[in-house]
C-alpha cells in the first residue's frame, strides 16, 4: 500500500494515541507519535509532516500553545486539535 502522507499524533493518553496510530497506518499513512507537546516539537524538528493531530488538553504544553509553536516552526503543516 502506498503512503498517503505523514502524520504526527501528539497525545498524552497512550490508548487513544495508539488506536489513532493503528487506524491511520492501516489506512496507508506514515505515522509518528509523541506523548506530549515538547516531544512532539522535537519530533517535528527532525520529521516533515503533512498533518499534526494533537490533543487540546495535555499537561505542560496544551494544544493551543503547541499550535502556535508549530505555526512558527512549520507554517505549511496542517494542525488538527482534538478533544474528548
Amino acid at each position: 500500500m502506498k503512503d498517503k502522507g505523514r502524520i504526527i499524533v501528539i497525545d498524552d493518553e497512550v490508548n487513544a494515541a495508539t488506536a489513532l496510530e493503528t487506524l491511520l497506518r492501516e489506512d496507508g499513512y506514515e505515522v509518528a507519535r509523541a506523548a506530549d507537546g515538547r516531544e512532539g516539537l522535537a519530533l517535528l524538528e527532525r520529521t516533515e509532516a503533512d498533518i499534526v493531530l494533537t490533543d487540546l488538553r495535555m499537561p505542560g504544553m496544551d494544544g493551543l500553545e503547541l499550535l502556535g509553536r508549530i505555526r512558527e516552526m512549520r507554517p505549511q503543516t496542517m494542525v488538527i486539535l482534538m478533544t474528548a
